[in-house]
Formats: C-alpha cells, sequence, structure tokens
C-alpha cells in the first residue's frame, strides 16, 4: 500500500501527458491508493482544478470497476444532505441529460 508521501514526491514530478497519467491511476490503485488520494494526486500533479481532476479521475479506466459505486455513492449523499436540510431548502432544481444529470441547491439563509 502507498504511504501519502510517497503519492505526494510523485506529484511533484512534471506534469504528465494523459496517458502517462491513466496510467499513473491505474498504478495508484493497484498499489491501494483510495480514491480521494487519486484526486489530490491529479490537482497536485496537472495544477487542476479539484472539479477537473474529479471528473476526470471518475472518468478514468483505473476507475471502470468502481465508477458506478461512486456515482451511487455521491447521489446518496446528496439525497441523504437535502432530506437532513428539511425546510432551509428554499430551490431544488434537477437537469436531466444525455451528458448527465446536474442538481442545483439553494438553502434559505438564516440571519
Amino acid at each position: 500500500m502507498l504511504q501519502q508521501t510517497k503519492i505526494d514526491e510523485l506529484a511533484q514530478l512534471p506534469k504528465m501527458n494523459i496517458s502517462e497519467l491513466e496510467a499513473m491511476l491505474i498504478y495508484l490503485e493497484k498499489n491501494g491508493a483510495k480514491l480521494l488520494e487519486c484526486i489530490s494526486f491529479v490537482k497536485c500533479k496537472q495544477r487542476w482544478g479539484l472539479k477537473e481532476a474529479s471528473m476526470f479521475v471518475i472518468a478514468s479506466k483505473s476507475m471502470d470497476k468502481k465508477r458506478d459505486g461512486i456515482i451511487k455513492y455521491q447521489e446518496e449523499m446528496f439525497y441523504k444532505f437535502v432530506e437532513y436540510s428539511g425546510d432551509n431548502v428554499e430551490h431544488l432544481a434537477a437537469t436531466y441529460t444525455e451528458g448527465g444529470d446536474s442538481y442545483a441547491l439553494r438553502l434559505k439563509n438564516k440571519p
């Protein structure tokens, strides 16, 4: 299993092209790196934002077997948050497209 310090060291090396990055994610995943460690690695290595790094990792070949579970977990957490927020939800809208679904949630301002 890789230690976080080793992942951090790998992230300090020069940027990678997409095929090199895919290969590194497969290496990291096979050596025990978790989803958040992979996202952190890509974010640091490529100097990308959190959203871009997250989307890349989740769409990567290294996550093929885990992708459906990751997406299901995210959806479950979102709905639990909405349920927990209860009366504090001011607006909730869903957009369904061929490219994926998105949700907009606005909470009420508290004085």
